[in-house]
């Protein structure tokens, strides 16, 4: 995920994770989630937060949205 290995995950890393799973994602969509674990409002998050975005199902509910709508429809 930590494409530039500053040790952070970007909006821009998480993106590019996103689209080599599969998924399409708009940016304002991953930017929701992010900014809900960016404590510090830097736009990126460590890996302690990335952690944080897993266990609390954020990622599932990224990742699942569109799956999801297609299931419904």
């Amino acid at each position: 995920l930590d494409l530039n290995g500053d040790e952070l995950i970007s909006v821009a890393e998480l993106e590019t994770f996103i689209s080599i799973l599969g998924k399409c994602s708009d940016r304002s969509r991953v930017r929701f989630f992010v900014d809900r674990l960016d404590e510090n409002r830097h736009g990126h998050f460590d890996f302690r937060q990335f952690r944080q975005f897993v266990v609390r199902g954020y990622a599932r509910e990224l990742l699942m949205e569109n799956i999801t709508r297609e299931i419904v429809y």
